[in-house]
């Protein structure tokens, strides 16, 4: 089969830490995602039902997402944005709740686009979307 490179999939994604094992633990014990392999350069994480993988590897800073002192900062002016889909929103936002996690905007229903969505930091700050789209 040719690859389509009109349409081309997201193999990866590679993101950088100021703390690796503390974001490694973050996708792993909130998000449900497994470490596939360790290297010297990072960690490989995958999804069971997914091909797509995070690889989070050290060097990073923590990112300046939106605060109480500064809350009508849009998350979208972020410079990274990663987003997991579920079918089962309510139940992934009583989840989240109950983790001590840092939630940016609370579980929300988008008239316009007919999802309903939790965006939530990661433990650098990065934006992290969990979506149910309608």
């Amino acid at each position: 089969m040719a690859t389509d490179w009109i349409h081309p999939l997201v193999a990866g994604i590679e993101l950088k830490a100021k703390n690796l094992e503390a974001q490694v633990t973050f996708y792993t014990k909130i998000l449900g995602m497994t470490v596939d392999r360790e290297t010297v350069r990072g960690i490989q994480l995958v999804q069971s039902d997914a091909e797509a993988w995070l690889r989070i590897v050290p060097g990073g800073r923590s990112a300046t997402a939106p605060t109480e002192k500064n809350p009508h900062r849009p998350a979208f002016f972020h410079p990274i944005w990663i987003s997991f889909e579920t079918q089962a929103v309510n139940e992934a936002n009583n989840w989240l709740l109950g983790q001590n996690v840092k939630i940016l905007r609370p579980l929300t229903y988008h008239e316009d686009w007919k999802g309903t969505d939790i965006l939530l930091a990661d433990v650098d700050g990065n934006v992290v979307q969990v979506v149910q789209y309608g």
